[in-house]
């Protein structure tokens, strides 16, 4: 049976609140799009343009692991001439594409042009919201490093080495699987897994020089500081993880590209986008996934990674929300136009699958910590809907002080 998440995810709610001073009582509904009264432009369909890309629920025993993957994903055209109705095919085309760009992509099954145009009369563009089922890797461990406008996380090349690896004395009782298909492929999820943890600390050192260039606080300052540390521990134990699975020499990082994908986006809008999709949302789901993937696995070296992990990605996301209250406080009027644009979009970021790292629908992977991508596609989704937007709804409707 499908391992659920709902309490993970109530109590993780309820330990964010707690941290920013809220209440259930004051706890609001995210709400949709801006009101679209008089605004008939372009709309080619009668279904609802703001949850067209929602999924539905898959009832109390979760997603079947056999499913396909499903991503929604929007693409925009230049709508200064009106919207051409007829161009399923360049919309369709464009949103494979642009899922190339953010996924390795096994295999696409199904293509299918959803609703759009988006009638909300702030949308000068004609977009559009494309359905696609079928084998997908797409999403990060830790915090993604993203350059400009780049859609391919940055994580360095591995090389074979040991500088890297956690104390081997760490894993002492590793249950090892006697079939070398499941070794391979823990090890390359924990490979996997380091790569994009070692990029993670790159993602924080430009967390903290926005911090600094919008004259933030030194508390966030310090929380920064120490989640670059802990980024820099999970990847150790990812590398020292996959090395003590075996079937090949210890594996490294290599030297990691940070051109362009440090010292950019220093502005406001940037930060605190990153601070709600990549923080709060990103963070928020690894942190639940984390506990779940805990909950199924029965080797104990294994859960108590998995434990730390999600003991530290928790402090993670509560930095990213205290980010954005002490921006609402500090920048109110752009700050808070800001955040209502991320709820807006929000649906769309939570409905793609997080890293699939490969497939753990069978029971034996199961065991070892691995949780099915689908269900790691629902995690994702119950963190924006269930926690992100009804936290940052509440934050909007709130009297803040910092």
């Amino acid at each position: 049976m499908t391992m659920q998440s709902p309490n993970l995810t109530q109590s993780f709610k309820a330990a964010i609140m707690v941290a920013l001073g809220l209440t259930a009582s004051t706890l609001v509904g995210a709400g949709g799009c801006a009101d679209r009264a008089g605004h008939a432009l372009c709309v080619d369909t009668e279904v609802d343009y703001a949850t067209c890309g929602d999924l539905p629920d898959p009832g109390p025993e979760g997603p079947d692991p056999n499913d396909l993957d499903v991503r929604f994903v929007e693409v925009c055209f230049d709508g200064s001439e009106g919207c051409d109705p007829c161009a399923a095919e360049a919309i369709t085309g464009a949103a494979v594409e642009r899922l190339n760009g953010q996924c390795e992509v096994v295999d696409i099954q199904h293509v299918t042009l959803t609703c759009g145009p988006d009638p909300d009369p702030t949308v000068e563009d004609c977009c559009y919201k494309v359905r696609l089922e079928g084998d997908f890797s797409c999403g990060v461990e830790g915090r993604p490093l993203l350059a400009g406008a780049e859609l391919t996380p940055r994580v360095a090349a591995l090389q074979t080495g040991d500088a890297w690896l956690a104390g081997t004395d760490r894993f002492e009782g590793l249950r090892r699987p006697q079939d070398p298909n499941t070794v391979e492929v823990l090890r390359t999820y924990w490979l996997r897994r380091a790569s994009y943890e070692h990029a993670s600390v790159a993602a924080f050192a430009r967390v903290s020089l926005q911090l600094l260039s919008l004259g933030a606080p030194a508390g966030l300052l310090r929380a920064t500081q120490e989640a670059m540390a802990d980024e820099v521990r999970h990847a150790r134990l990812s590398f020292g993880l996959a090395a003590s699975y075996g079937g090949a020499p210890p594996s490294e990082a290599g030297p990691l590209r940070i051109d362009g994908g440090v010292t950019t986006g220093m502005e406001l809008q940037t930060a605190l986008r990153e601070a709600i999709f990549d923080g709060a949302l990103g963070e928020g789901a690894a942190t639940i996934e984390a506990l779940e993937a805990a909950r199924s696995c029965d080797d104990p070296v294994v859960r108590d990674v998995f434990l730390r992990i999600a003991q530290d990605e928790q402090r993670h996301a509560l930095l990213a929300y205290q980010t954005v209250k002490w921006a609402l406080v500090a920048h109110p009027r752009r700050a808070r136009e800001v955040v209502r644009d991320c709820l807006r979009e929000g649906h769309l970021r939570a409905t793609p699958p997080a890293a699939e790292l490969g497939a753990a629908e069978d029971d034996a992977l199961r065991r070892h910590g691995l949780v099915a991508s689908n269900r790691r596609a629902w995690i994702r989704h119950e963190s924006w809907s269930g926690v992100v937007a009804p936290i940052l709804a509440t934050m909007l409707a709130s009297g803040l002080r910092y």
